[in-house]
């Protein structure tokens, strides 16, 4: 199972799946399975995603932030490790990646070991609680958004299938439009730089 919000590294994620179980001749349509996060907006292009490769969406989290900065809350990747457990998966894909804002090629080592200790710790609650031994992946962890673009690049993606590229970028939902707004474009310039510098025309 793979945690989908609609973000660049989700987009990879779900493609890297679809390419693996293409190259294994694995045609059975139900073999993967998707657990959408986030705002409104993220999961509409989340959902676009999982649809474009395949996955079946099986379930909703809320209480994802848009914010740059923001990490998904440990509640919420339990609940899908949980879910993901209970369900017979022995994997749970957890597309999080510790780009730093401030430069491409930046990257938070403290994102990094909290990630990795969060994906352990709930791979091992999530094997109790879903009595089905499950491992939280975390692929992407120690890539900056650089070499996120890169591969994007290198698979042919494209980068207006996530949440941050929607034309109409407000959430017609909030009162706070604007504000979102701005969210959505500061995400959208730290990866258009990225993707750039990565030979991309965005």
């Amino acid at each position: 199972m793979i945690l989908l919000d609609g973000s660049l590294p989700a987009l990879l994620a779900a493609a890297m799946w679809h390419e693996g179980r293409l190259l294994a001749g694995d045609s059975n349509s139900d073999s993967g399975m998707a657990w959408l996060l986030g705002t409104a907006r993220m999961q509409r292009a989340a959902e676009r995603i999982a649809d474009a490769f395949g996955l079946a969406v099986v379930a909703r989290s809320d209480g994802v932030s848009d914010r740059i900065g923001e990490p998904v809350p440990s509640i919420v990747v339990l609940a899908g490790a949980t879910g993901a457990a209970r369900m017979g998966c022995e994997r749970l894909l957890w597309p999080v990646h510790a780009g730093g804002a401030e430069s491409p090629d930046a990257l938070d080592l403290d994102i990094i070991a909290e990630a990795i200790d969060r994906a352990t710790l709930i791979g091992r609650l999530a094997s109790l609680d879903g009595r089905n031994e499950i491992e939280v992946s975390t692929p992407f962890v120690d890539f900056s958004d650089r070499q996120i673009a890169d591969l994007v690049l290198d698979m042919g993606l494209d980068p207006g299938a996530c949440w941050w590229a929607e034309a109409d970028v407000r959430s017609d939902e909030a009162d706070d439009a604007g504000e979102r707004t701005a969210d959505a474009l500061a995400h959208r310039r730290r990866w258009q730089i990225a993707l750039r510098e990565a030979g991309m025309t965005v």
